[in-house]
């Protein structure tokens, strides 16, 4: 081949890698619903299993003394992202530490959420008596009173893909408000059947105590979570 049909198929090649770079976006999601919810009882005004804390300003995942859990969920719309989209990657990315903060997970499950009708709320953290949304028992709740989750803490396979789950260590946690964790495959999942919003579930596997929190939306100063997707048309 003659060197100036050479160049000209470098250049072409070179053109193509330019034009499918260019192609990739990359979008951080804001949840449009964040909250966390809690099996906690107190003496006090009774068990909290019922409280919504989606006006909170915190997101917390613990396992605390008499077998207290908190899970956080999430939920993002993705819809703006064309259904024929190749997902390239997508990090989910917590808000910023908040204290106090006792022990440390030994290992985290991220889970996609399988329903979407959870309601948030407006109780934070001093008003969250009212059985209004979503808690450790029901998604929501209405006249005729809890519209209860297959199993308390969205944790029925209804409720969250237990089979798809993406696991970290302990030693990976501190990415969660960092560079963020790989959620690509659940992602992917969601974009295979977009009959639901993209939720997650985030829980940790531990049985001694510890207790973790971010910062919720209603932090402020856009310190709650992302979700950042990048993707080609």
């Amino acid at each position: 081949m003659k060197k100036s049909k050479i160049m000209l198929a470098v250049l072409i090649g070179a053109a193509c890698v330019f034009s499918i770079s260019a192609a990739e976006t990359e979008k951080a999601f804001k949840p449009t619903k964040d909250t966390w919810i809690t099996n906690e009882k107190e003496a006090k005004p009774g068990s909290r299993e019922h409280r919504s804390y989606g006006a909170c300003k915190y997101l917390a995942i613990d396992t605390q003394y008499s077998g207290k859990k908190a899970n956080i969920l999430l939920e993002f719309d993705l819809n703006e992202i064309p259904k024929d989209a190749k997902m390239l990657s997508a990090f989910i990315v917590m808000g910023a530490k908040v204290k106090p903060s006792v022990g440390g997970a030994k290992a985290i499950e991220i889970r996609r959420l399988l329903k979407d009708d959870w309601k948030e709320g407006k109780q934070g953290d001093k008003k969250h008596r009212i059985k209004k949304a979503a808690s450790w028992i029901a998604s929501s709740y209405s006249v005729d009173g809890p519209v209860k989750w297959e199993k308390p803490g969205a944790l029925g396979e209804k409720d969250s893909d237990a089979k798809g789950m993406v696991v970290i260590s302990g030693d990976e946690i501190n990415d969660l408000a960092a560079d963020g964790v790989d959620v690509l495959d659940l992602v992917n999942a969601w974009n295979k059947d977009r009959s639901i919003q993209f939720g997650l579930l985030i829980r940790t596997t531990n049985k001694t105590i510890n207790y973790l929190r971010w910062a919720s939306t209603n932090a402020g100063d856009d310190k709650g979570p992302r979700l950042v997707v990048t993707y080609s048309k």
